[in-house]
């Protein structure tokens, strides 16, 4: 089973977090796989928006996978977390400023990274049973402030 299914149906470019017994935090690989999705999409003209979901009722998506970074720290490679860090932040700044719509299923928790990606993105469509907690770009104090400054600037709830 793969972490990340990254696909095409008709003109959405469709990406869903496939991780849900680690309430879909993001390995490196799952960063690196959805740059290039977002990358490829970009000059595709055949795709007109993206969508981004995870399986699993229990979390949208956990952050960045702490667990990883935690092992290969404990073993002395520090280059690992800091290129996480790094590639996972632009990724962040990658989806606040893409030329097309993307659309974001949120579900349970939504933790960490997601929330900045959640905020970072055109529409976002809140299901009733999510738990949103800070995040180090965009603090759910400050979402208030970020969420008026997207194109759609809005808020969905859906049962």
């Amino acid at each position: 089973m793969s972490d990340i299914l990254i696909r095409t149906s008709g003109q959405a470019g469709h990406i869903t977090l496939n991780r849900p017994a680690a309430l879909n935090a993001l390995t490196y690989d799952m960063v690196r796989a959805i740059d290039l999705a977002l990358q490829d999409w970009a000059q595709d003209p055949s795709v007109s928006l993206v969508v981004i979901d995870a399986t699993g009722e229990k979390a949208f998506c956990a952050g960045g996978d702490i667990a990883d970074l935690y092992s290969t720290g404990r073993a002395g490679d520090f280059t690992y977390g800091q290129d996480f860090w790094r590639d996972e932040y632009r990724l962040n700044a990658q989806i606040a400023n893409y030329a097309k719509p993307i659309v974001t299923f949120l579900q349970g928790f939504t933790m960490g990274g997601a929330v900045t990606r959640r905020t970072a993105s055109c529409a976002k469509t809140l299901r009733s049973r999510c738990l949103n907690a800070g995040s180090d770009l965009c603090p759910m104090l400050a979402a208030p402030c970020c969420l008026p400054m997207h194109p759609v600037g809005l808020v969905n709830i859906t049962g």
